[in-house]
């Protein structure tokens, strides 16, 4: 909320919550409405490849390297409705750890007034196609990234569907000159202590007066700024509302990782998803298409939202993320490892095929490959076998390990999807 807001109609709500019974007239929203939002919590392992420099002023030098991301309890609405979809309450406290129940059409009534529950029009699973077909422009994330949209891959893509109670209320206030001004705020109703994160609608209006004083303070001017830091704000508080719109959490891992190049990744999908009209686009593109429904619920991909489901999910991601981290520190270590083991760098060097102790053999990985700082085969084996004290699991045991705890769902969801693009391409020719 703005200065001016606060001024001329804050107080007396500040006064009828802290000074009862002193006359404080409180504002007071034109309209309230109770409304449970459709929203989607996502897992995803996602892997593509990207062009990846250690200086934006290396782009000529950049290297296309496979890329693996993994998000956990992502936020995506269900619905496009400025300003609404552009609020994301993942941030939100105990938001995560709150207990979901069962919907039933009971729940549509509350101490004698109905609730609106809003349907879902859009699911997360058209991401993907989204963004396959981004340009290499658009995919640009930063001066040493950038994307290659057509290997963009989910590896598992898991969407739980949940609805969040809150009250949707508007609010009219009366600027300078009588002109009036509308904003919308949402309560969170799934706790007793909710917060409110309303529209910050007259930013600039709160500025004007002090901009018109030719002696202009700076202090008042960042005063402004730290009252109204964006389109939204947030009551109360906390250091953890500074990120309070954050739809995505990512974990990046490339083959020099560094946590800047992970922050920007985070920032460019949280940007994108926070950009006026995205959703709409969104839904526009892909959910337009008239008599067909939004959501297709026999999708093996919608998951229920209950502990025993996301543990089995995020259980084979993490070891997704065991796998990719094992085989970077061997691909690391690999030449030392060899030189120790016998084998012969030159040879190596040169492509050739070159013997261990036990007679495995190997070549050495093509740097200009994407797939380069994936480890040999046969040393994914051998080394941690000649250095057992490197690592207890070896990648291919992990690998094996992985393939067994794979959910149940995602195993028929491939086996069907395998089963689509058969005929698909039997039908082509």
């Amino acid at each position: 909320m703005s200065f001016k807001c606060w001024l001329r109609n804050i107080w007396g709500s500040f006064g009828a919550t802290f000074l009862p019974g002193m006359g404080f007239k409180p504002l007071q929203p034109d309209r309230i409405q109770a409304v449970y939002i459709p929203i989607w919590f996502v897992d995803a392992e996602v892997e593509a490849h990207a062009w990846l420099s250690q200086t934006s002023s290396q782009e000529g030098e950049a290297t296309q390297r496979k890329v693996m991301a993994f998000f956990e309890q992502s936020f995506v609405p269900g619905f496009a409705h400025e300003p609404l979809s552009r609020i994301s309450l993942l941030n939100s406290p105990e938001l995560a750890n709150t207990a979901t129940i069962r919907y039933t059409d009971d729940l549509r009534t509350q101490r004698g007034s109905e609730i609106l529950c809003m349907p879902y029009f859009i699911t997360p699973f058209s991401l993907l196609n989204l963004a396959s077909s981004l340009s290499y422009r658009q995919a640009t994330v930063s001066g040493n990234m950038r994307l290659n949209p057509s290997t963009v891959k989910a590896n598992l893509l898991a969407a739980y569907p949940v609805l969040i109670p809150i009250y949707l209320a508007q609010y009219e206030v009366i600027s300078d000159g009588q002109k009036s001004i509308r904003f919308t705020a949402i309560l969170e109703a799934w706790r007793k202590q909710g917060r409110i994160i309303a529209e910050d609608v007259d930013k600039d209006a709160a500025q004007l007066p002090i901009r018109n004083d030719p002696n202009v303070s700076r202090f008042l001017m960042s005063l402004t700024e730290l009252l109204s830091p964006g389109e939204f704000w947030t009551y109360p508080s906390s250091l953890d509302d500074i990120t309070s719109g954050s739809f995505a959490t990512v974990q990046l891992f490339t083959p020099h990782y560094n946590k800047a190049e992970q922050v920007t990744l985070e920032n460019w999908i949280n940007g994108a998803a926070e950009r006026e009209g995205a959703i709409e686009e969104y839904q526009t593109k892909f959910f337009s298409s008239g008599d067909q429904p939004a959501v297709d619920w026999e999708d093996l991909r919608i998951r229920e939202y209950k502990p025993t489901e996301t543990f089995v999910n995020r259980q084979w991601m993490n070891l997704g993320k065991q796998l990719v981290l094992m085989r970077g520190v061997l691909s690391s270590i690999l030449p030392f490892m060899q030189a120790i083991a016998g084998s012969d760098a030159s040879k190596r060097d040169d492509g050739a095929q070159t013997g261990t102790e036990d007679g495995l053999s190997a070549s050495a990985p093509d740097k200009s490959s994407p797939e380069s700082t994936s480890v040999p085969k046969e040393f994914e084996f051998e080394i941690p076998r000649k250095f057992p004290k490197v690592t207890e699991v070896n990648p291919k045991q992990l690998e094996k390990m992985r393939e067994e705890s794979k959910p149940e769902w995602l195993r028929e969801w491939e086996r069907r999807t395998a089963g689509e693009e058969s005929e698909r391409v039997n039908k082509e020719t």
